[in-house]
């Protein structure tokens, strides 16, 4: 992944482009909430050197416009449209009378602008890199047939930044980049309006040539139909840097203060004091809306870690309608102290979505911050917020949730303001500190809420299920992707080597220099060691105890205590707590899976909801972290079956990785739940349609796993990166006929070989996208019942 993305090439000289200046267009006002100011998309198309008039076809600036409007026109030299206009450019491209070739035209959409492809950063280079403008792709080919349930549009958020860095390309951070949004449009019915081309961002072509790894020279027709496009969330930084037609804002590399810039940037966000985009204490970087996206209550919602979530239009122009107030249920108080990070879970029994923000700040010095708890009802609007206070402000990227409660991640990844100011790292996992788990109900306060403290030096940046316990109320059940450490992506300082009360030691800075430090310590230490990612003894997928062991420093850096997870920084493994809210103590932490695994998912029918099905991605050999900047890949899909332990794995091949997957249940729902389906499971002790009453959480329902997984795969091994979408099916396994043969589970225990058993997993359709899509974040499906007047 290190490899750099080639150059764009240029486009013959007869190519014309047409182009006109965008209208400005006035504050809109979106659920109460005023959107920025912001331009319109620029049309852009490239026409043949006949003059024939270009099409204005699947036009993304002004869908319903007839006819191409007077513009200059000017011959393309550079890699990308976009730079005739200061607007990132849409388009349609055509191949008429050859004048491009489709090569030509899906190479420079997968290019990365000029200052990305000569810089040397790790998240510049290879798929990391950005593209560059916008595009829409029409007649993609479909191998196999999709399946109906995944009729609607997959969406995947990310970092792409617009401009080069303001501080230099050398300080980029992957997290700094602007947010875009990349769609595919499915539907599995005949798509009759379907000519079989391509037209992109300023390109028509023909379609994509078969796949290489194909195993035969013409695949299997499909009347499925299917279609992308990538666009920019244009949040208030990205349209204020738009106008500039430069970097206005520093990355997460330079948030210390620096005054030329911090000063300019704090008049704006005092002239925007009502509904500012970001809390605060986020002055100098801005919200760029590139994290999470979610789709609840009829909005589709861009989000960040540090800042308010933006409203986005659930059509082909995705275009950026403001700051989401929820109908006005947000106020200016809100916007000034919360954020919203990207994993707000949705309630499929009352069709409310529950979402944290933290805040990093300790306010009143007091040593204590806050994390903001909140939930949406099902009508968008709203319904109760309270204020946790938390005794050290920790990064809380995941929430969980189950039937009646609420599940807070208190992990030792702790900010360090003085560290800020004087220009080093945000974060740093404090080692001796232990991973505390929260649970209050859905609707309580900071009083209701109760921490456990599970022993166990470790981090958790993503929640895979909660629920209660059927058969003891006052258990909750936590599944999460846990780890023995992490370094947040390079912003978080590390330590090598142990020590004990003011020793020095060595403390790896920002770029990889060293320093030494004292600090007096009370309690042994666990520490990360970035030269190391090796793993440390065997996993212990059986053990259970009343309280684990505490954390004490292994001479190689890593937690010797009984419930660690041996595998490295930052590689985490699918792992169970078991916690009691009434003693305050944890029941049980097991591992459920040897192999390590992360970006977890379930059928969204049963989030909060006793399951036995979970499905993660696993890490590809060889890209374990080292370095600072590493960071690693994934190869592979798994399916766990949490009530046998066994599981399976579906490979992508050599050269093929992916990143964050999602579940797609067959038929209606799957956005706010299937309420119906569930309508009397007001408690979680009451989940009986989904498990039976004892502490195994075992059941049999067939529909949980009836549907299909949707994973982005990005092809790199071939001489044009290119995209895949693939659809997983669950396929039908069985163990009878296998007698005598019993198969060891990786949760612990045997299965009888005549025992019927939950399949694995196969693909059933490909959607074959021919430009290449940078490695990003995090993904949403929406159902074609939620969409009006998209189709492919």
């Amino acid at each position: 992944n290190r490899t750099p993305p080639p150059p764009p090439p240029s486009p013959p000289s007869s190519a014309m482009l047409t182009a006109r200046t965008p209208a400005p267009v006035r504050h809109g006002h979106v659920g109460g909430a005023l959107a920025p100011w912001r331009h319109r998309r620029a049309p852009i198309v490239f026409a043949s050197k006949n003059g024939n008039k270009p099409s204005n076809e699947g036009h993304v600036g002004t869908p319903d416009a007839k006819r191409a409007p007077a513009a200059r026109r000017v011959v393309v030299a550079s890699s990308a449209p976009a730079s005739v206009d200061p607007a990132p450019a849409s388009a349609s491209v055509s191949a008429a009378d050859g004048a491009q070739t489709p090569s030509t035209s899906f190479a420079t959409l997968s290019a990365a602008p000029p200052w990305a492809a000569l810089s040397d950063n790790p998240p510049l280079s290879g798929n990391f890199a950005p593209v560059d403008g916008e595009c829409t792709l029409h007649g993609l080919r479909v191998e196999g047939h999709l399946p109906a349930g995944v009729s609607g549009v997959y969406m995947r958020n990310g970092p792409n930044p617009r401009h080069e860095p303001l501080m230099g390309a050398s300080r980029y951070h992957w997290f700094d980049g602007d947010g875009m949004v990349h769609w595919v449009r499915l539907q599995a019915e005949d798509n009759t309006g379907d000519d079989s081309t391509v037209e992109a961002v300023g390109i028509t072509a023909s379609p994509s040539p078969p796949s290489s790894s194909s195993n035969s020279a013409s695949p299997p027709t499909s009347s499925s139909s299917a279609s992308y496009g990538r666009r920019y969330i244009r949040t208030r930084g990205f349209e204020q840097e738009e106008a500039a037609g430069r970097a206005l804002y520093t990355g997460l590399r330079d948030i210390n203060p620096i005054w030329p810039i911090l000063l300019p940037r704090l008049a704006t966000k005092i002239a925007e004091w009502r509904r500012p985009d970001s809390p605060f204490w986020v002055i100098q970087s801005k919200n760029t809306a590139n994290n999470g996206i979610k789709y609840h209550a009829g909005r589709l919602l861009a989000t960040y870690e540090s800042g308010s979530a933006y409203e986005l239009s659930l059509d082909p122009a995705m275009e950026t309608k403001g700051l989401c107030d929820f109908d006005r249920s947000f106020g200016t108080t809100d916007f000034w102290m919360d954020n919203m990070t990207a994993h707000a879970k949705v309630c499929p029994v009352s069709g409310e979505m529950v979402y944290i923000g933290y805040n990093l700040i300790d306010v009143d010095s007091d040593g204590v911050t806050e994390v903001t708890v909140g939930v949406i009802g099902s009508d968008g609007r709203r319904t109760h917020r309270a204020a946790v206070p938390v005794l050290r402000p920790s990064m809380q990227h995941d929430v969980g949730i189950t039937a009646t409660r609420t599940v807070l991640l208190d992990g030792p990844l702790v900010f360090d303001l003085a560290r800020v100011m004087g220009g080093g790292l945000p974060f740093e996992f404090e080692g001796d500190q232990t991973m505390r788990i929260g649970v209050m109900p859905r609707h309580g306060t900071a009083e209701d809420m109760t921490w456990i403290d599970t022993g166990e030096s470790c981090y958790a940046y993503h929640v895979v299920n909660c629920f209660d316990d059927p058969s003891n109320p006052a258990h909750v059940v936590v599944h999460v992707c846990k780890s023995d450490s992490t370094n947040a992506l390079g912003m978080a300082r590390e330590l090598e080597g142990s020590f004990n009360d003011n020793d020095t030691v060595a403390l790896t800075g920002d770029n990889n220099t060293t320093r030494e430090e004292t600090r007096p310590s009370s309690s042994p230490v666990k520490i990360s060691n970035p030269t190391d990612a090796t793993g440390i003894g065997a996993p212990n997928p059986n053990g259970t105890s009343t309280r684990p062991n505490e954390t004490s420093a292994h001479p190689d850096g890593r937690s010797a205590h009984s419930k660690a997870v041996g595998e490295g920084r930052d590689i985490a493994v699918l792992w169970r707590w078991v916690v009691d809210v009434d003693t305050g103590q944890l029941v049980s932490s097991t591992r459920m899976c040897s192999e390590p695994s992360d970006f977890p998912c379930v059928n969204p029918n049963f989030v909060g909801l006793p399951h036995r099905f979970a499905y993660t991605t696993g890490y590809q050999s060889g890209t374990e972290p080292v370095n600072r900047m590493d960071i690693p890949s994934f190869d592979r899909v798994l399916k766990h079956d949490l009530q046998t332990g066994q599981s399976w794995t579906y490979h992508l091949g050599p050269g093929r990785t992916c990143g964050d997957i999602i579940f797609v249940p067959s038929g209606a729902g799957g956005n706010g739940g299937d309420a119906d389906r569930h309508q009397e499971n007001t408690s979680g002790a009451s989940c009986q349609d989904v498990s039976s009453a004892d502490a195994s959480w075992q059941h049999t329902s067939l529909d949980e796993e009836d549907g299909n997984i949707l994973v982005m795969v990005h092809v790199l091994n071939e001489d044009q990166p290119r995209t895949e979408l693939l659809v997983l099916g669950m396929s039908d396994l069985s163990l009878d006929g296998v007698a005598g043969d019993d198969i060891s589970l990786a949760g612990g225990g045997q299965v009888s070989a005549t025992q019927p058993i939950s399949g694995g997993m196969e693909v059933v359709a490909t959607v074959h996208i021919p430009i290449r899509v940078p490695f990003g974040f995090h993904n949403e499906f929406v159902n074609g019942a939620e969409l009006l007047g998209w189709s492919t």
